[in-house]
């Protein structure tokens, strides 16, 4: 499915005629070759200055031809006819074929790898002809590697490699082509139609399947050839026998379903068997919905055998050869259109990225790559059936000497009028002739043009030319003409005796494809965007292949200077003002046209002004300020102060409160600027703004601490209760959480800015940024406040900051489910720093030492388990904010015993010391019971119950109790009151046989004595009572296991 759009003129044709055509090719810069029927290929120069056509003798009936590049030679097929009238095939290579033009040469033929010319052959003018030694009798197809010379021969399902190499002769030291046989064989599980081999890729096709692969070695120990029985071995690619590495374990169905790779698989299944998955098209909204999902092709396991034999000179070093599988397809004819389909051509094309050209180097040694290799882009794959073509893609990326393939993808689909007769890909569009015509159409060497990756195969081609013509026979490329080979008797089976009509178009240049497509996106710019953009985009797309890359028969045709730069920025302009999402791809294009930001704002400024003639105005402004953030974080060193004043200018055109604001704290080069208008821009907008006035404080707080102006006026406008402006500078606080700390671990001179002015907020930034996951951690965090406060006597700001932030920390990051890790020393020095704190607050005078915040938000603010006889203790203070945390952080279990002693240190120093704090600072029960029984009686039956285990512990308390009623004459009935409801206690929940042990003395002894005995008699009741109560749930139980229902 693509889109039509006539766009592509070709700038001229001319006719001629060819008697008796057998085959041809092409040759640079613009020749063709023609094979006839009487053993001679014909040479026409096509080129403005054409020089005579001239003939060169071969030595049998060419069927097949090919011009190699590297190595300037004509390989050919030829048959020749036996006496048994069997037809004998031979490959054979024409070297020096250009002296036929001055005339007949001599024919010098010779063997490849076999035999040597003598010196004086070498020197003379001789066409000269080497024989390949095919071993096989049939020949299917061959092909010649235009980059390294190597010819691949496929017989049946056998391939062959023949190795270009430049030889230099021993006496005459005069240097000559040869062809090396590789010692390897490769066996495909299908007969080969057709093939192309480029560098190590070779691609492969039969009626209904495809191979693509990569030819690699491994150097092989020589100690490993003297293990191996026969001289061959065979290496079958993903058909070992031998046990994977991998553990045998299932595979998740739902796991799989998901992966868009490979890579899921790769844990479970043997590493040789890969690669597993082809990335076949997928579809989304507005993708091309169905054709791209139903791809008529299945993954395929197609193996391939190598046989290999040692290398031939004996001091050679042994190479285990191995090919990499990098596509594998089969056709599934039950999704195919048409009931006979089948594959009719593949392209395979090596994308380069573009460098400079060296002089060809002649290297004295077969190999599969040469230097182009290292600017090796990507791997593509036209595979054509005959309405439809299908291009995979295989991202190829460079890490040191490694070279790694992704798996292929299919980016691009064709969908044709006709059925296909042949494909070619020139510098800039894709040339299709069908039985009908000749098809252009755009190309893609990427997946997509658009900025997301999810749009892989939403991007239509584009068709920008047709053509149609009558009798189509083939064509062929040129360098910058298509020739189209026509008959009035078509009849591909015979082409002998028939007379060809040649149809020389002259390709347009891809600076004019690019003119015709820009003019035609104009005229729709207003009425139809998508339309515009797409054609821009192709427009965009010709222009980068043209000038950025490089491929096999792209030709050397090059843009304008400013051509390029100029499709960057139209395409730029649109996404800057109509897609969101596209504004970072937009931004890179500004950057790839060299655009200085004054010169975008000038864009931006002519783009809207168009639009408002039009009455269709847009807003700028959004794209304006990404690209103004983008272009300073990027160019940090070219930075300008109108830039930075521009980009003020559009915030206050938009009402952007933070965006100045923002930038200036992300940017460390804005910074460098003059910053007074900064200041009175974010001045302005902190007395304008309610929301953000806590993020704009932050901001004019920091310009501030780097102009060095007293922050007091700042501080006097901003209030620190207002809760909807402190999220914004909290928020500001993580955000830009590496202005507040250095690299050393120590605060920056704006850290103690924000601790002199905005001590509560900046505490609660700090818990913030722990709390978020920040790089910056509580490690971090507590060695500066120790580092700044070991360093500074009177610190009381930070200090008040620092224990602020440790309460947020550890009162929101732990509780009962969750406790600090108390085996980190760092962990323990802040809780003891926090503790003593406290301690120290508490010495403080009580003006200084009552709330200062809200009481909800420091009640039990450790979330610890407090005892109820606390808060019964006199001269408990609920507004004591110090006491009620020391107390929440002393019952968390999160201290030692050592913390007793510091407060035993804090309590002389103590006007009134808190009864709280002498029961915690107590060493054991015993003496607790004392102080509360000495000062507290009424909280005596509460710590009695939530504290004491044993029955000795109840028996001394009773005792104490007691005593102290008889001995305390003042207090005598508060004593005797406790003690009794302490009894009344002990009855309801003792036997009577504890109970009458821990009554005091005279009563144990006499347990008839009339003041107590009404709680034996009520314990002995209870007793009774509740055994009763045992026994009739017992029986009951049994009861019900004896009925039967039925």
């Amino acid at each position: 499915m693509v889109r039509v759009i006539t766009a592509y003129n070709f700038e001229g044709q001319k006719v001629d005629t060819c008697a008796d055509p057998v085959a041809f090719t092409s040759a640079p810069p613009n020749r063709l070759l023609i094979a006839l029927a009487h053993h001679a290929i014909e040479v026409r120069d096509l080129s403005d200055e054409a020089k005579p056509t001239y003939a060169i003798p071969t030595v049998d009936q060419v069927m097949q031809l090919s011009y190699c590049v590297s190595g300037n030679y004509i390989a050919t097929l030829e048959t020749k006819q036996k006496r048994s009238g069997d037809d004998a095939l031979y490959l054979r290579v024409y070297c020096n074929w250009e002296q036929c033009s001055q005339g007949t040469p001599p024919l010098r033929a010779r063997i490849a790898g076999r035999v040597t010319p003598t010196g004086s052959q070498i020197g003379d003018n001789a066409l000269d002809m080497i024989e390949i030694p095919v071993k096989f009798t049939t020949i299917n197809s061959f092909a010649c590697c235009q980059e390294t010379g190597n010819i691949v021969i496929a017989s049946k399902c056998i391939l062959s490699i023949f190795r270009m190499v430049i030889k230099t002769h021993d006496i005459s030291r005069l240097r000559f082509l040869d062809f090396d046989t590789w010692p390897m064989i490769m066996n495909l599980k299908f007969n080969v139609c057709d093939l192309q081999i480029e560098q190590d890729i070779v691609a492969v096709f039969g009626e209904r399947r495809v191979e693509v692969f990569q030819i690699l070695k491994d150097t092989k120990k020589i100690s490993d050839w003297s293990t191996t029985t026969n001289s061959t071995k065979t290496n079958s690619t993903q058909e070992n026998i031998e046990q994977s590495g991998v553990a045998p374990e299932p595979i998740d169905l739902n796991q799989l379903m998901k992966s868009k790779t490979d890579t899921y698989l790769r844990q479970h299944v043997n590493p040789k068997c890969f690669p597993i998955m082809v990335m076949t098209p997928g579809f989304d909204d507005t993708a091309l919905v169905e054709q791209e999902e139903n791809a008529p092709f299945n993954i395929a396991t197609l193996p391939i055998t190598i046989n290999e034999t040692e290398a031939i000179d004996p001091w050679s070093e042994p190479i285990n050869w191995t090919v990499k599988i990098l596509l594998q397809l089969e056709l599934n004819m039950s999704r195919c259109h048409i009931t006979n389909e089948c594959i009719k051509s593949v392209l395979l094309h090596l994308v380069y990225k573009r460098h400079e050209t060296s002089k060809v180097l002649e290297w004295n040694f077969p190999r599969f790559r040469t230097e182009t290799y290292n600017h090796l882009m990507c791997v593509n794959c036209l595979i054509s059936l005959k309405e439809e073509a299908f291009v995979f893609h295989s991202l190829v990326t460079h890490e040191k000497n490694d070279v790694e393939m992704t798996p292929a993808q299919c980016i691009t689909v064709y969908n044709f009028m006709s059925p296909v007769v042949n494909i070619f890909m020139d510098r800039s569009v894709l040339h299709v002739l069908t039985t009908a015509s000749l098809e252009t159409y755009t190309i893609r060497l990427f997946p997509s043009s658009s900025p997301s990756p999810s749009h892989i195969l939403s991007e239509r081609v584009t068709l920008i030319g047709h053509k149609p013509f009558l009798g189509i026979v083939d064509m062929v490329l040129l360098e910058n003409k298509l020739v189209i080979f026509t008959s009035a008797n078509p009849n591909q089976d015979n082409k002998v005796n028939n007379s060809w009509t040649l149809y020389m178009l002259m390709l347009p240049s891809p600076s004019s494809i690019c003119k015709v497509l820009t003019f035609k996106a104009r005229i729709s710019r207003f009425k139809t965007p998508n339309k515009y953009i797409h054609l821009m985009k192709e427009a965009l797309n010709i222009s980068d292949i043209v000038e950025n890359y490089t491929y096999r028969g792209c030709g050397t045709a090059r843009l304008g200077n400013n051509d390029f730069k100029k499709f960057c920025c139209l395409v730029a302009d649109h996404y800057f003002l109509f897609k969101k999402d596209g504004w970072e791809w937009s931004y890179k294009l500004y950057e790839i046209a060299n655009l200085l930001p004054m010169d975008v704002f000038i864009r931006m400024k002519q783009v809207e002004d168009m639009y408002k003639r039009v009455k269709r105005p847009v807003n700028t402004i959004p794209a304006l300020k990404f690209y103004i953030s983008s272009w300073i974080h990027d160019h940090t060193d070219q930075i300008d102060f109108k830039t930075f004043i521009y980009g003020i200018k559009i915030a206050d055109r938009s009402c952007d409160l933070l965006y100045i604001a923002e930038l200036v704290l992300s940017e460390k080069s804005v910074r460098k600027l003059p910053l007074d208008n900064a200041i009175k821009h974010i001045k302005k907008n902190l007395e304008a703004s309610y929301e953000w006035k806590g993020a704009l404080t932050f901001a004019l707080l920091f310009l501030y601490s780097l102009s060095n102006i007293d922050t007091k006026d700042v501080s006097d406008i901003y209030n620190e209760a207002d809760e909807v402006s402190n999220k914004s500078f909290v928020q500001f606080c993580k955000t830009y959480s590496n202005l507040l700390i250095e690299q050393d671990s120590s605060f920056s001179e704006f850290s103690l800015v924000l601790m002199q002015e905005t001590p509560i907020l900046i505490a609660h930034g700090f818990a913030e940024i722990i709390s978020s996951g920040q790089p910056i951690k509580l490690r971090k965090v507590i060695q500066a406040f120790q580092k700044y406060i070991g360093s500074h006597m009177y610190s009381t700001n930070v200090t008040e900051v620092f224990k602020r932030f440790l309460e947020l920390h550890f009162s929101r990051s732990y509780g009962h489910d969750k406790t600090p890790d108390l085996n980190k020393k760092y962990v323990c020095d802040a809780i003891k720093i926090l503790f003593r704190q406290y301690l120290t607050d508490l010495t403080k005078p009580i003006s200084e030492n009552s709330t200062q915040t809200n009481a909800r938000d420091w009640k039990n603010i450790y979330n610890s388990q407090i005892p109820g006889y606390i808060q019964m203790l006199p001269c408990y203070n609920n507004n004591n904010e110090n006491l009620i945390k020391l107390q929440s952080l002393f019952y968390t279990n999160w201290l030692t015993k050592d913390f007793k002693e510091d407060i035993k240190q804090v309590l002389p120093l103590l006007s009134k010391p808190s009864l709280s704090l002498e029961i915690m600072a107590s060493e054991n029960t015993i003496n607790t019971i004392e102080i509360i029984i000495e000062k507290c009686p009424q909280a005596v039956l509460k710590y009695s119950i939530d504290c004491l285990n044993s029955t000795s512990e109840w028996k001394h308390i009773t005792s104490l109790l007691e005593k102290k009623s008889k001995s305390d004459i003042d207090n005598q009935s508060k004593y005797h009151e406790v003690l009794h409801d302490m009894l009344e206690y002990l009855s309801h929940n003792m036997c009577v046989e504890d109970l009458c042990s821990v009554l005091p003395e005279e009563s144990s002894t006499n347990i008839e004595h009339d003041e107590y005995q009404t709680y034996v008699i009520t314990c002995q009741k209870i007793n009774q009572a509740n055994q009763i109560k045992s026994m009739v749930m017992a029986t009951g139980q049994q009861l019900l296991a004896s009925l039967n229902f039925k």
